[in-house]
């Protein structure tokens, strides 16, 4: 039950890193190109009155964002965004950054979690093969309670083992649960298979806490990517804006590609 949650949790971290964020992203970056367009009567009759100069700190009370001319920086927000996930879209105004933030907190405690307790499982399995497994045993032809072929060959089996337990302990432990021709070692055929299915618990914790790195990771390269892109979509939709598409059909028969150049009047 363990690893099949372990497991949920990796494809979690997948769906909310490459669908909830953008569907959000998305929809409030159209609610904010609504509300540009339908200030635009209102500009017309503040060009006619003339123009009105603010207070020097009515924008910082209203909680706006810095910008240049009523326009965000794609670059300072992409920079924003890769260095902590959210930041970026915080400066466009926009509240999906708390969706990029919590992602961010989420992949580094179940890092810290899983990476921890597969650690600790892993001690525990090393200690419970040391007790249950020996060379003594395992070199012992008059143990019959294991594979015929799981005896030392006095050989190269023996010897590689015996390197691997010297020089490469981790690789001395999978390979006296995992083969077979080691197997006489144990004392008990169902304490090897214990012994397994610890080694196999303890993995699927610490594949889980490299995979929360690589959502971390992740995490800040598309929010980044989306807070440039927002904060570029933001200022296209400003009077006077313009915004560089580009379409590609990827149809086996007749592919294309088309590039759009619009303009906000």
């Amino acid at each position: 039950m363990k690893r099949q949650l372990v497991r949920n949790n990796r494809w979690l971290f997948a769906a909310l890193l490459f669908f909830v964020p953008s569907m959000a992203e998305a929809g409030m970056m159209d609610a904010r190109v609504l509300r540009v367009g339908e200030d635009r009567p209102l500009l017309a009759q503040r060009a006619l009155d003339g123009p009105e100069t603010p207070a020097p700190d009515a924008r910082l009370d209203r909680g706006d964002p810095p910008r240049v001319n009523g326009k965000r920086s794609p670059v300072l927000a992409g920079l924003l965004s890769m260095v902590l996930p959210g930041s970026g879209q915080f400066y466009n105004g926009s509240r999906s950054g708390w969706l990029y933030l919590g992602i961010e907190a989420a992949g580094w405690v179940t890092y810290a979690s899983t990476r921890g307790t597969g650690h600790d499982i892993e001690a525990q399995y090393k200690r419970y093969a040391d007790a249950h497994w020996t060379f003594v045993r395992y070199r012992d032809p008059g143990f019959e309670d294991c594979p015929a072929n799981g005896h030392s060959d006095e050989g190269v089996q023996d010897s590689t083992l015996v390197l691997l337990y010297d020089t490469r302990r981790d690789d001395y432990y999978e390979d006296i649960g995992k083969l077979d021709i080691y197997s006489c070692g144990w004392d008990a055929a169902a304490n090897r298979e214990h012994y397994r299915d610890m080694r196999n618990e303890s993995n699927d914790f610490l594949r889980t806490s490299r995979t929360a790195v690589t959502v971390v990771f992740l995490n800040h390269l598309v929010s980044g990517i989306l807070a440039a892109r927002g904060a570029a979509r933001y200022n296209a939709s400003l009077p006077g804006g313009s915004e560089l598409g580009f379409h590609l059909d990827p149809s086996i028969t007749n592919p294309g590609a088309a590039m759009t150049l619009s303009r906000h009047f």
